[in-house]
């Protein structure tokens, strides 16, 4: 009988203690869960307090990707040098040009001929034939002009005065652009045929006295060789 007793006391224990060990398991967790939740709940409200103290602290607002490179754009603008553009260069410098009224031109007149006329002068110039309105006839005349030619390339072209061309003896003068008949124009073209006349009398002396002085040289040596008895041709060699 104490033996039956016994055996039930026994399981009634380990029946009991089981069930605490589950109570305990439990409330081990339970409080695991209760400390779980705090420390969470911490790390909220410090969270939260942080995000409420940041905007305090700095006072300036935060620029967003498109405004720097708007500032950077503005700044490289405004440190990067000024650059003149080529056509304002090239609109400085000023063309130099020659023009040439060519008169006393046959009707059948066209703009290669007279080209390749004046070319003769080391440079091509441009050529304008001026022709009625409505006929569509020559006037009889035309423009030669030179763009920045060099100082022999006008003078030569100048010495074309009284030169053949097509059967006809061509009249050659300085004249200006712009066309009309005013004051000014007039003047500059009066002042430009001066000076060339000038420079072609000058020229024309020259010349000459060049050759008197080669023609006196050529007498003196002939005469050199008549008192000595040597050819002048020989004479001349020797010399």
């Amino acid at each position: 009988m104490s033996s039956k007793v016994s055996k039930k006391k026994l399981k009634s224990l380990e029946y009991r203690s089981k069930k605490f060990s589950k109570k305990s398991k439990t409330l081990e967790d339970h409080e695991k869960e209760v400390q779980d939740r705090a420390l969470a709940q911490e790390q909220k409200l410090n969270k939260k307090v942080e995000d409420e103290e940041a905007p305090k602290e700095s006072s300036k607002p935060e620029t967003s990707e498109k405004d720097k490179k708007g500032k950077k754009r503005s700044l490289e603008k405004e440190t990067e040098p000024t650059k003149e553009t080529p056509k304002k260069q090239k609109s400085d410098k000023k063309e130099k040009r020659v023009i040439l009224f060519v008169g006393n031109l046959p009707k059948d007149s066209d703009v290669e001929t007279l080209q390749e006329h004046f070319k003769r002068a080391g440079q091509m110039p441009r050529v304008r034939i001026p022709t009625e309105k409505g006929t569509g006839r020559q006037r009889g005349y035309a423009f030669v002009e030179y763009i920045n030619p060099h100082y022999e390339v006008a003078s030569k072209a100048l010495k074309f005065h009284h030169t053949m061309y097509k059967n006809r003896k061509i009249n050659i003068e300085l004249t200006a652009g712009g066309g009309g008949k005013n004051e000014s124009r007039m003047n500059k073209i009066k002042e430009k045929n001066k000076k060339w006349t000038e420079e072609r009398r000058e020229r024309v002396a020259n010349e000459e006295k060049k050759a008197k002085e080669a023609r006196g040289s050529k007498d003196a040596i002939v005469q050199e060789g008549v008192q000595s008895g040597i050819h002048p041709d020989r004479l001349h060699m020797l010399k």
